[in-house]
């Protein structure tokens, strides 16, 4: 018995490891391993069910589009940059909102974070709670949202008062182009008074040459006179002529291009002032319309689809839809990994208490 005692200890001496007398060490401390991996497996589970799960919330919002004048007509421009409606949620509508919902509803521990990709039109809402906090989030992220719609519906009607000051100057524009055709209309007028004025003097010259020469002629009086009576009644005939073709032709197609301006000035100005009340009906539909109501079936009217066609609302896309799994480290997952640390530390357990016993031994058989 004594002879293999000391072989045990020879064994221990060696500096090789024994696989199979490592092996043995755990079957002898079986027990101990199992109970220490039963104990981090119960803790674990301990831990890791009581602990409550974390969801995230996300609401998706759709930043809109108001219209803008460029040299060709009308162009649609975001009503705001994704950045500046990130920090206009981040620093204004979010907090409004908590500070809205803590005082009226008696809410508190709510907070979100608005995030949006560059050069996009997308912006998020995040927040983080329980599975029981989704009618929190829900209401927190509406009224953030409300906050945001509100101010873009304000932004957008702006861009519908500048758009109707254009089309009106338009119209104005229209109008004078019918005064400078007035001034022409009088000063055809004019013209034509003149004209038949002078018609009246050629004429009354030339019937007097004619009578001076039928008086001649029956005087018998010298060539020479009758000569210049003759010349005088062809320069007031050929006057005549020319002064009555202005009259019945020029002057007739000048007021007859005229009349065709005056026509296409009326046609303007009639679509444009069409144009521009149907325009004003629209903002002042788009001014009335109360909380969340789409605005855009504005779009019917025909006379201005050019403007309201690049109107489109900022919208929300979804809210708070809440992740379909917990964040973080699953429960199952916890736990296993708890049970493999258990089974490390009782293999580590059972080496130390076969080392402590060994130690024991040593010192019994030296003493």
């Amino acid at each position: 018995m004594g002879q293999i005692e000391k072989n045990d200890v020879g064994t221990y001496r060696n500096d090789e490891i024994d696989l199979v007398e490592l092996f043995l060490i755990l079957v002898r401390r079986k027990y101990l391993v199992l109970f220490v991996c039963l104990s981090f497996l119960i803790l674990g589970a301990i831990y890791s069910f009581s602990k409550s799960s974390v969801y995230s919330y996300r609401t998706v919002i759709e930043i809109g589009t108001s219209v803008i004048k460029n040299p060709k007509g009308y162009d649609s421009m975001p009503i705001e940059t994704s950045d500046e409606v990130v920090s206009n949620l981040n620093s204004d509508y979010i907090p409004r909102a908590v500070s809205f919902l803590s005082s009226k509803k008696n809410k508190h521990g709510m907070s979100a974070k608005a995030s949006a990709k560059k050069n996009g039109n997308i912006v998020e809402l995040t927040s983080f709670g329980g599975a029981d906090e989704a009618e929190i989030y829900k209401e927190l992220h509406d009224q953030a949202a409300l906050f945001f719609l509100a101010d873009h519906r304000d932004l957008i009607l702006e861009s519908l008062e500048v758009a109707v000051e254009d089309e009106s100057l338009k119209l104005e524009k229209i109008d004078e182009q019918k005064g400078l055709l007035d001034l022409d209309s009088k000063r055809y007028s004019d013209l034509e008074i003149i004209l038949k004025e002078r018609i009246k003097k050629v004429e009354l010259t030339l019937s007097q040459a004619q009578a001076s020469y039928k008086k001649a002629v029956s005087d018998q009086s010298e060539a020479r006179i009758l000569v210049m009576i003759n010349d005088q009644i062809s320069r007031s005939t050929s006057q005549l002529y020319s002064l009555e073709e202005r009259l019945k032709v020029e002057l007739a197609l000048l007021k007859s291009q005229l009349a065709i301006k005056y026509s296409d000035n009326k046609r303007e100005f009639d679509e444009q002032k069409e144009r521009l009340v149907a325009l004003q009906d629209v903002m002042f539909r788009y001014r009335n319309l109360k909380g969340n109501s789409q605005l855009l079936r504005v779009n019917e009217h025909a006379k201005v689809k050019e403007i309201t066609t690049h109107l489109k609302e900022s919208g929300i896309s979804s809210l708070a839809l809440r992740s379909a799994k917990p964040l973080g480290t699953s429960k199952v997952l916890i736990v296993l990994v708890l049970g493999a640390v258990g089974v490390f530390v009782g293999v580590v357990f059972a080496f130390v208490f076969e080392f402590v016993a060994y130690a024991r031994k040593r010192m019994e058989l030296e003493s």
